[in-house]
């Protein structure tokens, strides 16, 4: 029968891949501890081999160190090739239970990646360079001209606009929302 024990969720899942014949047969995630592993449906690896104990071992995470323990199995687990009642992992490792090896893995949460911190000032001065680069020049003759003002000119007509003007401010306030939107 399961011993009742205290289960303990963590912060980092633990990956554990079951190998036989060096093909992988399955792989799981957990985010608890202890990981039963045995013969019977109430473990939490099941492995259907006689060579394997109803209630075969267990892997627990102790004192930020994860810690394989026999449970009074039949025929016992090897790491690194020696019988072992119990042995200790950082954050992985590989235990043989005949006729499988069982590889677990912390699953370390992957950092983002840092951008670099700016105070409020450069913020401002960086929005407003963002702001002029959408807006451009703004001049009478850009923003008064028919020819400049009219929202179906042609593409032919929009490149013969002198270097340095841009369509209308009427024309990119929808893009200048997208932008500030996004930057939110």
């Amino acid at each position: 029968m399961k011993q009742a024990q205290d289960t303990a969720f963590l912060d980092s899942p633990i990956e554990i891949t079951i190998i036989r014949d060096g093909r992988p047969l399955m792989n799981q995630t957990f985010q608890h501890s202890p990981i039963q592993i045995g013969r019977v449906l109430d473990n939490d690896i099941v492995l259907p081999f006689d060579s394997v104990s109803r209630f075969h071992c267990e892997l627990r995470f102790e004192n930020k160190k994860w810690t394989l323990v026999d449970l009074k199995s039949m025929n016992g687990m090897k790491v690194n090739g020696q019988q072992v009642a119990s042995a200790t992992f950082e954050t992985g490792g590989e235990f043989d239970v005949k006729p499988v090896t069982i590889r677990f893995q912390v699953k370390l949460p992957h950092p983002l990646p840092s951008a670099p911190m700016m105070s409020p000032s450069q913020l401002q001065v960086l929005s407003h360079q963002v702001m002029r680069l959408w807006l451009g020049p703004m001049s009478a003759h850009s923003e008064g001209s028919p020819k400049a003002n009219d929202s179906t000119m042609s593409a032919a007509n929009r490149s013969s606009q002198p270097a340095g003007q841009f369509p209308p401010l009427r024309r990119r306030l929808p893009l200048i929302a997208q932008c500030s939107i996004s930057m939110a």
